[in-house]
């Protein structure tokens, strides 16, 4: 059970506001290259830290970073929540209500966020595919082929856009990522599902019209339709976004998981 505690935790937490926040540049090559540089760099950000003494001077900047990163996801989710749930240009209400339940999670203890980790997963990975498989016939495989070549601006944008949101789960996974089997492949997972949520909105929209959006992710899902019954995907994207950021904002609230407990 440790290794699925593990992979769940690390799974979501890597996800977090990762797949509401995408940005883009206009050009599919900066793009590309970017999103994968972000990931690379934090990953390689999660094991290096992971590996640092857990003395005191280093468990105070953890906690004080973390309550920054949750912080971050709180707004990320509040700004899309108000734009694409409530369609209201204030975040008050979604940031102080998802607040109030991430920091009641956060804080009834490491068991109750591994927990709803491990319920929360399962469904977030099906629904994500759920949403990349009805998004197959909207999309055109030209919009995938970069034709124009990468460039350092580019690539630089599209490199912050991006390593932003995942950022603030460098922390929390290293507090509990010791490299183990567990931890390992829910970094692979997690990667590999916010990879398929960028080729979605590229297949579907092209980078240079997926850069005039605000949510583009979110427009791209809308776009689903699968039939008399179910004609949107909006809910399952609306899932999504709750529960990653919802799992982000608790294990940054949160007391340390405890590197032993989670792997």
């Amino acid at each position: 059970m440790r290794g699925y505690s593990a992979t769940a935790f690390v799974t979501m937490t890597l996800l977090g506001e990762a797949v509401l926040a995408q940005r883009f540049t206009g050009n599919l090559a900066d793009d590309l290259l970017g999103v994968a540089l972000a990931l690379t760099a934090a990953i390689a950000g999660i094991k290096l830290l992971g590996r640092l003494p857990k003395n005191r001077t280093v468990r105070r900047v953890f906690t004080f970073g973390k309550t920054v990163a949750g912080v971050y996801t709180l707004w990320i989710f509040a700004r899309w929540a108000a734009d694409t749930l409530l369609d209201s240009a204030s975040t008050v209400l979604p940031f102080i209500t998802f607040g109030a339940v991430a920091l009641a999670l956060g804080l009834s203890g490491r068991e109750k966020v591994i927990k709803a980790a491990l319920v929360l997963a399962p469904i977030t990975v099906v629904f994500l595919l759920l949403i990349f498989g009805f998004s197959l016939p909207f999309m055109e495989v030209k919009y995938l082929i970069p034709y124009k070549a990468p460039t350092l601006s580019g690539v630089g944008r599209a490199f912050l856009s991006s390593f932003l949101p995942l950022a603030g789960a460098i922390l929390p996974i290293a507090e509990s990522f010791s490299g183990k089997f567990g931890g390992g492949k829910g970094l692979a997972l997690g990667s590999a599902l916010l990879g398929l949520t960028f080729i979605d909105t590229l297949a579907v929209f092209g980078s240079e019209y997926a850069v005039t959006l605000t949510h583009p992710f979110a427009l791209a899902v809308t776009t689903a339709s699968v039939g008399e019954l179910f004609s949107r995907c909006d809910p399952l994207l609306y899932a999504v976004g709750f529960f990653t950021c919802l799992i982000r904002a608790a294990a940054c609230f949160g007391p340390s998981l405890g590197r032993r407990r989670v792997n």
